[in-house]
């Protein structure tokens, strides 16, 4: 696996808008985002999904995993980024999480053999440091858009830089 794709939910296959419910879970996911994330990972030669969304824990990779399947997804994700929790500060379930740039950062230092990889992701670019060079901003009101795909198409062609590698090589995973 030396191509790989961090995937936030909630915004690039989520947006703002699509709505579930606990009996219909599968509303969660839009359709048509669902359809051109699996179309651009085809054509991408299938790089590996590394789920660093929030639903790697609620409501669990597992059902993200079900939920992709009933929306057609032949692609599923084979990882997720670890849980970093920060103590300094509290949300509304506990100790925050560290932001989402840092929990790849951690992911990519104990994957050497990852050589290219692109994020997609809605949080904005501040926390997606130190890995704001494989960030694909994706608005949260819109979606996954042809535009995203293009421009992490060429964020994936490319090799990580030894500046990232130095970055993330003090994370304490």
């Amino acid at each position: 696996m030396n191509r790989v794709v961090f995937l936030d939910i909630d915004g690039p296959l989520s947006p703002d808008g699509v709505n579930g419910t606990p009996e219909d879970p599968i509303g969660y996911l839009s359709a048509r985002h669902v359809e051109l994330f699996d179309a651009w990972l085809t054509a991408e030669g299938g790089p590996a999904v590394i789920l660093s969304s929030s639903w790697r824990d609620d409501p669990g990779f597992e059902l993200a995993d079900r939920l992709w399947a009933a929306r057609g997804l032949t692609h599923p994700a084979v990882g997720a980024t670890p849980f970093w929790r920060v103590a300094s500060g509290w949300g509304e379930r506990g100790p925050e999480e560290a932001p989402r740039g840092h929990t790849i950062g951690a992911w990519l230092k104990n994957h050497p053999e990852v050589t290219h990889a692109v994020a997609l992701d809605d949080d904005p670019s501040h926390l997606m440091k130190p890995v704001s060079q494989i960030h694909v901003p994706v608005s949260p009101r819109t979606g996954l858009v042809l535009r995203n795909c293009r421009r992490a198409s060429q964020v994936l062609a490319r090799p990580m830089s030894a500046e990232l590698r130095e970055t993330i090589r003090c994370y304490p995973f």
